[in-house]
């Protein structure tokens, strides 16, 4: 097909050269004639059989050219195009990408439903960044909790056994939380429900995340002493100091302050240059907080570095986005109702001791 294609062009082209060849002639010999310029006659008329025999010739090679030929010359043509379209196709692709699960995102949005479940409304839905997905669950008018199904010091939870019912209680939305031991103990440090577990210790980092008794989000490197510590605060940007902190958990460190990246700690972290699977816990506005977990390695070996991490939060609006525990320890949950089981985007490898928690009427879970 794309050689007779190609033989119909190449007939119509030739004969329209022709056409405007002996056209060009018929005029030069015309003038030759009106301005008695008897040698520019010749020599048109010369110059006009010359290019009719040459394009009479070529015409006629091309019709009696192999069959093979031809196909030769109608697959290199093809070859170069699809050269060139490749080139075309990849940087186009590079280009857009970002626009492209832009789009895919707006089109989760406008499919999503939202979910209520007693008086907590949330919705959860699935997205891309760079080809790879991930979910995401928005709450609205709501409460953080740092939950730690057994304070008592055995941490052998994950999502998989909360999901089943166990110390599920209250809780709707679920996401691992704070970095730990070995051996599943917790690390820096944890206040569940207003009671300090561990007091932590001051860091060059700060890498603990903080909610107060007013329900206010903040991030501290400083130890907790007498169930307070000063923090600064997600939206405000300023220090707080005196208030009953409510809950906190250490993990890894801010992403997004302010509404923009916080490259300060990029290179602070080491793991934060890798690809990796990632839980996030973002900060929209007083009472509005997003949940986002990707998949990475150990599931299908892909994941997020810092750059990755911020742009996703950006692009969910996030004003303060924080980094919690990931690796093989990311999960996140979430169930339509207090009579059903959770339903796991992605669940943790291992066993987790802590974790970030949405309530169906904004009280903090007991834990023990």
């Amino acid at each position: 097909m794309n050689t007779i294609f190609g033989i119909v062009l190449f007939t119509v082209g030739t004969l329209g050269a022709f056409v405007a060849a002996t056209a060009a002639i018929a005029y030069l010999r015309t003038m030759s004639v009106y301005m008695n310029m008897k040698k520019l006659y010749r020599m048109s008329f010369s110059a006009g059989m010359m290019v009719i025999a040459a394009l009479l010739s070529v015409l006629i090679a091309r019709m009696l050219m192999p069959s093979e030929i031809v196909e030769a010359v109608s697959d290199m043509s093809v070859a170069i195009t699809d050269i060139d379209s490749e080139k075309i196709a990849k940087k186009a692709i590079a280009d857009s990408a970002e626009e492209i699960d832009k789009k895919i995102a707006r089109e989760a949005v406008k499919n999503a439903s939202v979910l209520q479940v007693s008086g907590l409304n949330f919705n959860a839905w699935t997205s891309t960044y760079k080809g790879k997905e991930y979910a995401y669950v928005e709450i609205e008018n709501s409460v953080p909790y740092v939950y730690a199904p057994d304070a008592r010091g055995s941490f052998w939870y994950d999502i998989n056994n909360i999901a089943a019912g166990r110390e599920s209680g209250n809780i709707t939305v679920i996401g691992n939380a704070g970095i730990f031991n070995d051996n599943t103990s917790p690390r820096g440090t944890l206040v569940q429900n207003g009671k300090v577990i561990l007091t932590g210790e001051n860091s060059k980092l700060e890498n603990t995340l903080v909610i107060d008794d007013a329900g206010n989000v903040g991030y501290t490197n400083k130890a907790i002493e007498n169930g307070t510590v000063e923090y600064t605060d997600a939206l405000t940007g300023k220090k707080v100091s005196g208030r009953k902190i409510v809950s906190a958990v250490t993990a890894f460190s801010p992403i997004v302050i302010n509404g923009k990246a916080a490259t300060k700690y990029k290179n602070r972290v080491v793991n934060y240059s890798a690809y990796r699977a990632r839980s996030i816990f973002c900060v929209r506005d007083k009472g509005s907080y997003t949940l986002i977990t990707n998949r990475g390695e150990g599931t299908d070996g892909g994941g997020w570095n810092f750059d990755d991490m911020a742009a996703v939060a950006l692009r969910h609006e996030c004003q303060f986005a924080f980094n919690l525990d990931g690796g093989g320890s990311t999960a996140l949950a979430w169930r339509t109702s207090l009579d059903v089981g959770f339903t796991p985007y992605t669940t943790t490898e291992r066993y987790a001791p802590t974790f970030i928690v949405f309530t169906a009427d904004n009280l903090a879970p007991a834990g023990k």
